[in-house]
């Protein structure tokens, strides 16, 4: 633990704001794009559920994409450490619009509440570690965040199926993508990540065994609903 002084508050703060100004921007420009007439007479308008899907996931692929980008930079040594505290603001800024769009803007999401325990703990961790000295916790909370890689794949599946492409080769190759990501960086990885939070910190250790009880709830329902039909778009 440490502390953060007053001034690092308040750039934090300023960072959270405007990052969930950006994910606000980004979904009016992608419900300007799904509800564009060229780009539905372009593609049609029988795929109501793709651009549902889209509009719904669009900010998670991006936090997923950067995160995971960065942090890889900085675990290879080829990004400045001081670049992670722009990652941590943006991931705390997602946590918050995250759980704003579920519980305001969504009535169909089946597992809001394992969200909630998600992000919130996701922020806390990520608060506590703000510009935090301990170099060993701040590269096993990086690793940790390796995890959203499997995000962008797995994604990119729940909207094709939602949308009727289960039947597409696209599909059935991102669905293995996803299955091999998904286990090897949140359920093989973060075992190791488990072990490591343990020995710097029982606390944290608490905290990472929560996060890893949910990868393996959902791997279980990711198994499940990649032994179902898929549906096909009319």
């Amino acid at each position: 633990m440490m502390e953060i002084s007053f001034t690092n508050i308040m750039e934090l703060f300023i960072n959270i704001c405007r990052f969930i100004f950006h994910y606000h921007l980004y979904d009016l420009l992608v419900n300007y794009w799904a509800n564009c007439t060229f780009v539905k007479n372009l593609v049609g308008t029988g795929h109501s559920n793709f651009y549902h899907e889209i509009r719904y996931r669009f900010g998670a692929t991006l936090h997923a994409f950067y995160t995971a980008f960065y942090v890889t930079l900085y675990l290879l040594d080829m990004s400045e450490p001081e670049y992670l505290k722009i990652i941590f603001a943006n991931s705390m800024a997602y946590c918050i619009y995250d759980l704003y769009n579920i519980f305001c803007k969504t009535d169909d999401e089946p597992h809001r509440y394992e969200f909630v325990v998600h992000h919130t703990l996701m922020f806390m961790v990520l608060f506590l570690n703000y510009e935090s000295p301990n170099i060993n916790r701040i590269n096993i909370l990086c690793t940790a965040l390796l995890t959203e890689w499997s995000t962008i794949f797995l994604n990119f599946s729940i909207t094709m199926y939602r949308s009727g492409y289960g039947s597409t080769m696209v599909f059935k190759i991102n669905k293995w993508l996803t299955l091999v990501t998904y286990f090897s960086f949140r359920i093989v990885m973060f075992a190791y990540v488990l072990y490591l939070t343990y020995l710097e910190s029982n606390f944290f250790g608490v905290i990472a065994t929560i996060f890893y009880g949910l990868n393996w709830f959902w791997f279980y329902r990711l198994i499940q609903s990649a032994s179902k039909k898929p549906k096909k778009v009319m």
